[in-house]
Formats: structure tokens, sequence, C-alpha cells
């Protein structure tokens, strides 16, 4: 990666916006099945029209997103714009609870909307505000440095995502449990019957002790889920920075196409002269 590209501000905002969006995109794709069968439905098919959230969001974004950059003005403003909005959409998300599967489910189409939008701003942005010689360079970068993005965004969210079910989990099933009538001995029992998804090992249990295990385990993923999206809040807050950095792109949305002149009299056989063709 050449230093001299990173020199120009516009391009930097344009691959950190990148960069965050496949953050949310690819974290999400991996997160959000998990969301929908731990807390909502664990029906299969139900889990997996409810997923297309994420893919659909973003697509339906990139769609409009083509449209906006040739036809409305000011893309620095609109992406300002919508980096808030993913901040408000995202960022809500947080606030998710067992009742609110209507509320999870449109802030995440909402969510994923402007940021397919933002990101079919980046792809071609990159193209116009960088020299013609250096395009092909300057697109590769960002591709690499939003793969990376997208990479450490798994990495972060499934880490936490572990981590805080793995705390939660035994801190809220034990007394639901305990509570309900199971024996404190079975308690290593159940929990592996919670892993095989099979609690007929497990001694003492009943139907009664069953219910309350899995509204404490709906209740742990809530709270895991919680710190998951509160992890949005700082990438969002930095979209939005670079998204004010990032220049206004009208003045090279024309039809003129650049066509070198010098030294082509050789391949279409016109005589040229400094440049212009001599008739």
């Amino acid at each position: 990666m050449p230093p001299r590209l990173f020199k120009n501000i516009g391009f930097v905002a344009i691959v950190i916006a990148a960069a965050i969006g496949a953050m949310v995109y690819y974290s999400m794709t991996i997160v959000w099945p998990t969301l929908i069968t731990t807390v909502y439905t664990p029906d299969v098919i139900a889990v997996g029209w409810q997923s297309s959230v994420v893919g659909g969001g973003i697509l339906l974004g990139q769609l409009v997103g083509g449209f906006a950059l040739s036809y409305l003005p000011k893309v620095k403003l609109q992406c300002i714009i919508l980096s808030v909005l993913s901040t408000a959409f995202v960022g809500s998300l947080a606030a998710l609870g067992p009742d609110t599967h209507t509320f999870v489910i449109t802030m995440g189409v909402l969510g994923c909307f402007v940021i397919g939008w933002i990101d079919n701003i980046t792809f071609p942005g990159v193209t116009l505000v960088i020299e013609p010689q250096d395009i092909g360079l300057a697109t590769g970068v960002l591709g690499s440095i939003r793969a990376l993005g997208g990479a450490v965004a798994q990495a972060l969210y499934v880490s936490i995502l572990t981590n805080k079910a793995g705390q939660f989990i035994p801190a809220m099933v034990t007394p639901a449990a305990t509570g309900a009538g199971l024996p404190a001995s079975s308690l290593p029992a159940l929990f592996q019957g919670l892993t095989l998804g099979n609690f007929t090992a497990v001694p003492g249990i009943n139907t009664d002790i069953i219910a309350a295990t899995g509204i404490a385990v709906r209740d742990a993923y809530v709270r895991t889920f919680h710190y998951v999206f509160y992890a949005t809040i700082p990438f969002s807050v930095l979209l939005i920075v670079a998204c004010c950095f990032i220049p206004d792109m009208d003045k090279f949305l024309h039809n003129n196409v650049a066509k070198r002149l010098q030294n082509m009299g050789k391949l279409d056989g016109v005589a040229h002269v400094d440049g212009a063709e001599k008739v």
C-alpha cells in the first residue's frame, strides 16, 4: 500500500467508511441468526426468513445508493446523514428485549439499508477522488482494508457474544433451575443438556424446570446482545467522523472521458503532434 495514497484525506475517509460498513455487515451475518434463534424463535424456517434482514437490507441500500450517487447532489451530506441514522438504528438494537421482536426486525432492516447506501457510495466514490492512474490500486487497497475490517468485526463480536453468554447463562440459569425444584447436584447434567439440547439425562428434571431454564437462557442472551450492540456505538461514531471528510463528488459526475492522445500514431495510422490529431 503506497503511503502517498493516504495523503488524500478524501480517500482515507472513504476507506474508513467502507471498512466500518463491512464491519456491520459481516458481523451481522453471524450475530443476527443467533439473536433470532436464542431470543425469539427456534423455528428454522422463520430464522432463515428473518436472517434475510441483513443481506436484503444491504442490497436494497446498495441499489438506492447507486442511484443516489448519480442523481442526488451533496454526496458528503448524504453520507453524514446516513452515518447518523446508522448509529441510531444499529445502536438502538441495544434496547432489545423478549417482547421487541418487531422493533428488532425494523431497526435491523433500516440499519442495514443505510449501511448498504453508504457502501455503494464508497465503492465508485473511491475511483473519483484519486488520480486516474491509481484507480486500480486505490480500489484494491479499499477492498483489502474493507475485508480486514470485516474480519476484525467478526472476531470482536463473536468474542463478546461467547464471553458474555458464558458469564450470564450460568449466573441466570442456576437460580432459575434450583428455584423451580432442580437439585443442585443435577446442575452439571443440566448444563450439559443445554449444550446437547436434550434433558432426558438430567436427574429430577420436569417440564416446569425446563420452562424456567428456557426463560433464563433467553434472558441471558438478551443481556448478552445488549453488550454486543453497545460495541457498535464507538465504530458508528468513527463512521460519522469519517463521513465528515468525504468530499462532494458533483464535479466528477460528468460524461467527459479522458483519452490518451500522445504517441497514438502507430496504433491508428493517424499522425499526432503535441497531443492533437494532425488533420
